[in-house]
C-alpha cells in the first residue's frame, strides 16, 4: 500500500487506494464514534490521549478480493484484522473499531475471546456490514421473537462457528444478548466476564460457557 493515499484522523491513520472510496466525512464520523464508544466503555482521558498520539491504522479496500490480496490470507467476511491494523472494504468499519476499543479498555486482554462475546459486543456497539447498531439490534429482536435462532445455541466456540453461513442470524442475536447483559450487570462485571471468556486459542475453543453464564 506504499503508493496509496493517506489521511489522518484524530485517532487513526487511514490508507486508501482510490479517491472514489474516500470521504472526509467518514473520517470525522469515525473519530466521533471512537469518542462515543470510549465513553460507553469508560476509557480514561489518559488512555484516549495516548491513542490520539499513537493512533491505530485502517486500510480501506475496494473489494473482498483486495482485502485477501493485501493480507495473503483467506478472508471470512468483509475484513481481516491483524494486531496493528483494520483492513476492510467498509468505511468506517465501526464493528472492527469497536473490537479494538474493547480490547484497549480491558488491559492485558488475551489474544482470543469467545466469538459470541467478542462479536456480540462489537455488534451492539458498532453494528456490522455497514448496518448501524440500532438496525442490527432491531433485526436481532425480530429473529429472536421468530424463534429462528436461540442465543443459547451460539454460546460455545463450535456452536457459533457452525452458524457462520448464517451471519445475519448470529451477529444480531449475539449483539442483542450482549447489550442486555452489559446493561443488566454493568460495565465492570461485564468486563470481568469478557476477560473470563478470553484466553489462548485452545482455551477459547473448549470453554464450557453454559456453565459459566448460569453458574
Amino acid at each position: 500500500t506504499e503508493s496509496w493515499d493517506q489521511v489522518q484522523g484524530k485517532y487513526f491513520d487511514l490508507t486508501y487506494r482510490d479517491l472514489k472510496l474516500f470521504e472526509r466525512s467518514n473520517v470525522d464520523a469515525a473519530d466521533q464514534f471512537v469518542e462515543a464508544t470510549a465513553k460507553t466503555l469508560g476509557i480514561s482521558e489518559g488512555k484516549m490521549a495516548n491513542l490520539q498520539r499513537a493512533k491505530f491504522r485502517m486500510v480501506l479496500c475496494e473489494s473482498f478480493g483486495e482485502v485477501q490480496q493485501l493480507t495473503g490470507m483467506p478472508v471470512h467476511g468483509d475484513f481481516y484484522r491483524p494486531l496493528d491494523a483494520v483492513i476492510s472494504k467498509f468505511s468506517p468499519p465501526y464493528h472492527e473499531i469497536a473490537q479494538f476499543l474493547v480490547a484497549y479498555a480491558i488491559d492485558s486482554l488475551p489474544l482470543y475471546t469467545l466469538p459470541f462475546m467478542e462479536e456480540g459486543t462489537a455488534t451492539f456497539l458498532g453494528g456490522r456490514w455497514g448496518r448501524t447498531a440500532p438496525v442490527m439490534l432491531y433485526l436481532g429482536g425480530y429473529i429472536y421473537r421468530s424463534g429462528n435462532c436461540e442465543w443459547a445455541d451460539l454460546l460455545t466456540y463450535d456452536s457459533f462457528r457452525s452458524w457462520e453461513d448464517n451471519p445475519d442470524f448470529t451477529y444480531p442475536i449475539a449483539g442483542l444478548f450482549c447489550k442486555f447483559l452489559f446493561e443488566e450487570i454493568g460495565r465492570e462485571k461485564y468486563f470481568q466476564l469478557y476477560r473470563q471468556l478470553s484466553g489462548s486459542e485452545a482455551e477459547v475453543t473448549t470453554f464450557p460457557v453454559r456453565m459459566t453464564l448460569t453458574g
